[in-house]
């Protein structure tokens, strides 16, 4: 082999070095964007669960005003309950009272016209 011929063939070897580089090299900008891509997906991500933990701790401070709102409105309807059964009792009393005073009434009704009654027969008795 001469001269020449390891020229060209140093040649070839060269021009395939060249073409192994500017593919080294686009391969290695490929990658410098994914990689650039995936830092700005990693921003957004970061960023949205600041967001999220945030709408997080946002809800949890609504579900507990929520809850404390139920707790109060539970012994708020307790409270009226007992209250509604103490006047339902009064009414209970009252209304025993009051049939008892009826009657009472009604006895003393009657027994004044029997009483009426018999005057009236009386008379009637003593003028007829």
């Amino acid at each position: 082999m001469g001269i020449e011929e390891r020229v060209v063939d140093l040649e070839k070897a060269f021009v395939q070095l060249t073409q192994l580089a500017i593919s080294a090299s686009e391969r290695a900008d490929t990658h410098e964007k994914w990689i650039n891509s995936l830092g700005s997906n990693m921003e957004r991500l970061s960023a949205r669960m600041e967001e999220l933990a945030a709408a997080q701790a946002n809800s949890e401070v609504k579900i507990a005003a929520l809850t404390d709102a139920q707790i109060r409105t539970e012994d708020a309807i307790a409270k009226s309950n007992d209250a509604i059964a103490k006047s339902n009792d009064a009414i209970a009393k009252s209304s025993a009272k009051s049939n008892d005073a009826i009657a009472r009434t009604n006895d003393a009704i009657a027994k004044t016209n029997e009483a009426i009654a018999s005057t009236t027969s009386s008379v009637d008795h003593l003028t007829g």
